[in-house]
């Protein structure tokens, strides 16, 4: 149940962004690492349950700035097409 939590609190902070967000760049940008934080959750939280020694802040950070670069590098690839 916690692992549900975690999740769905990390895809639900990610929702809102559209329509606060001024540039619609930034607002997928943000919806990209809130998309990896949400998979990064997932993954520390499995690697959590097979040893619990395991730093799931690390994963879920890697993951996050992971969604972060993609975002930033589809912006970046759609502004230079244009």
């Amino acid at each position: 149940m916690q692992a549900l939590a975690l999740v769905s609190s990390a895809l639900i902070a990610g929702i809102p962004v559209v329509a606060v967000a001024p540039v619609p760049a930034i607002g997928f940008v943000l919806q990209m690492a809130a998309l990896g934080t949400a998979i990064g959750s997932v993954v520390a939280l499995r690697a959590k349950r097979r040893n619990p020694d395991t730093d799931t802040w690390a994963i879920t950070t890697a993951w996050a700035s992971l969604g972060l670069v993609i975002g930033t590098v589809a912006v970046a690839i759609t502004a230079l097409a244009a």
